[in-house]
């Protein structure tokens, strides 16, 4: 081999431990490249990794029951609340079919049968987002939200959330309920206050108690005392038409009404029909046939400041359990409330009819006062013309009789009605005073018929006393005498030219005096009427009198321990029966 062969040979040997060199250099660029990346892939594989370990937790950590699922519907992923919610098996949700976890989802909800396809309507329309309320079987409520993922401004799917708002919507449903209950007791307590007018403001306590209590209907009994005295159970309704109680009458003192009208406390039932109270009297034993359906009842008396009893509120609903501690305490305040505006309504009216007597009175009292002093002045006036010509002592004394005669008369006229007045305030005064003697009450009906002899004339009355020789008790003779002067001369008023029996008797321990006139008589509806004062019996002719002598003869007979009362009817003649106990105690 020449000298050029090693030189050749040795630039190739350089050349390929170039290459080489080259080779291994990169190589090992190559080796660190992936070194590099291979530590990447794994930095981002734990990044991967913890990122998911962070959804995951995320997932697990919300209150909301998540289910991810691709834009077809498959299901990609869950947390455990919603297995836990659903009570879904393993096998359903580890399928990842949608339609086995719907079809064990769907049966909770009220809308069951529409459930399928509520989902694939939302997967059709693919709005971004979508919120329902989901109503389940059991009463809870609860809020589904889904909104569409995106990757890369594709589709990949949706996630929902379903979060349990039973209590939510509960409180708020409470505090509606609750705004809406004051706004309603505020403008209960404005009309019941401002009401004064009494049907008026029973009927407005009655519809606001039942709006609050809820109740299908409502009804307020109460009585309403009349100017007679007598005492009438009324009543109103709320959400049913007056007929629906009309034909059944009032409700009676039962054990189950009975505690409302003796103010022994709220009566409530979750179901009346139920209570052992209920349907243990006849005819009906219980509701009668088409009495307003009533399961939940509730009762609450409504009782004056003075414990009065004014009556009470009735409520009613065809459900079961409809009334509750609540409702009854808001009706306990509203009946509160009504009772204090009753008691108001009582007083303005008898303020207004305390008013009306003393118009009555002055009309009445201007008229028959006037009466007398019209012959009295003209008696007088003649006697003073006489006097002034001196021509009194020519006048024939018949003539001097008559005019005093008159002037007298009138006089005890006056005197009569001015004591009538003045008894009337000593009875309204509480001052009536009774001096109690052993007195003979035959003796004071003939002294009676002979101080009257003279109107008894005038009026062609006859009047006979038929009596035992005696009859004696423990009165106040003036008043007793007042007795028989107030009933002899109303009789002789009413029944002129009339005769006119009085008898006195014993009965069972009491004295009975009986004064029978032969009038008109008076008609059933009047003859409580004209015990009251400034009323007297309708007739024909006018009887003139201030409209007291019943009312003063009522209220002496009932000092003494006894009564009175008239029997009567349209036809021949009207009794006053007077019925005085024999002993000095009233009954």
């Amino acid at each position: 081999m020449g000298p050029g062969g090693d030189d050749e040979q040795e630039l190739l040997r350089s050349v390929a431990l170039q290459n080489a060199q080259s080779i291994l250099l990169a190589r090992r660029r190559a080796e660190a490249e992936l070194l590099k990346t291979k530590e990447e892939l794994e930095l981002r594989s734990k990044e991967l990794a913890r990122s998911l370990s962070m959804m995951r937790a995320t997932l697990e950590a919300t209150t909301d029951a998540i289910l991810v699922t691709d834009a077809q519907g498959r299901v990609t992923d869950y947390n455990e609340k919603f297995v836990a919610l659903w009570n879904l098996p393993r096998a359903v949700i580890g399928s990842l079919d949608h339609r086995r976890v719907l079809d064990h989802i769907c049966p909770f909800f009220k809308d069951a049968g529409q459930c399928h396809a509520k989902i694939d309507a939302i997967y059709a329309a693919s709005p971004l987002e979508s919120f329902d309320l989901l109503e389940l079987t059991d009463g809870r409520v609860f809020e589904r939200y889904s909104r569409i993922q995106f990757i890369e401004q594709q589709n990949v799917g949706r996630v929902w959330s379903v979060r349990d708002v039973t209590e939510r919507r509960r409180t708020e449903d409470a505090l509606r309920d609750e705004s809406r209950i004051l706004e309603l007791l505020n403008q209960t307590g404005t009309v019941i206050a401002s009401q004064l007018e009494l049907r008026a403001l029973v009927q407005a306590v009655t519809d606001a108690a039942t709006q609050l209590s809820g109740a299908r209907f409502g009804a307020f009994f109460y009585t309403s005392k009349q100017a007679n005295g007598e005492e009438l159970l009324l009543y109103t309704l709320s959400g049913a038409p007056r007929e629906a109680f009309d034909r059944f009458g009032h409700p009676r003192a039962t054990s189950l009404f009975g505690p409302t009208f003796r103010g022994e406390g709220p009566v409530r039932c979750d179901d009346v029909t139920q209570d052992p109270r209920y349907g243990t009297l006849g005819p009906h034993h219980g509701m009668p046939l088409g009495h307003l359906p009533v399961r939940s009842y509730l009762a609450v008396s409504v009782k004056s400041r003075v414990g009065e009893i004014i009556g009470g509120l009735f409520f009613g609903h065809p459900e079961a359990g409809v009334f509750t501690d609540r409702t009854e305490r808001i009706i306990t305040g509203v009946a509160a409330q009504a009772a204090v505006a009753i008691d108001n309504a009582r007083l303005f009216q008898r303020a207004q009819d305390a008013v009306q007597l003393r118009d009555d009175f002055l009309a009445i009292a201007s008229h028959e006062l006037k009466t007398p002093l019209t012959p009295l002045r003209l008696q007088i006036q003649s006697l003073s013309r006489l006097v002034g010509k001196g021509e009194l002592a020519t006048v024939p004394p018949e003539r001097l009789r008559s005019l005093t005669r008159i002037a007298d008369r009138q006089i005890a006229r006056l005197t009569s009605l001015i004591e009538e007045l003045l008894d009337v305030t000593r009875i309204s005064a509480g001052k009536l005073r009774l001096e109690r003697e052993i007195v003979d009450l035959v003796r004071l009906a003939n002294e009676a018929v002979e101080r009257h002899a003279v109107q008894l004339a005038l009026s062609r009355c006859v009047a006979r006393v038929e009596a035992p020789p005696r009859l004696e008790g423990k009165w106040d003779p003036l008043r007793v005498e007042q007795v028989f002067t107030n009933l002899i001369t109303n009789a002789a008023r009413y029944a002129p030219g009339k005769p006119i029996e009085i008898s006195v008797r014993q009965e069972a321990g009491e004295a009975v005096v009986a004064v029978r006139d032969a009038g008109v008589g008076i008609a059933e509806q009047d003859r409580e009427r004209i015990f009251q004062r400034y009323e007297q019996v309708k007739s024909t002719a006018s009887v003139g009198g201030l409209g007291l002598g019943l009312f003063i003869t009522r209220q002496i007979v009932e000092a003494h321990g006894g009564s009175i009362r008239v029997a009567s009817g349209p036809g021949p003649g009207a009794t006053f029966i007077v019925r005085l106990p024999l002993d000095d105690q009233p009954r």
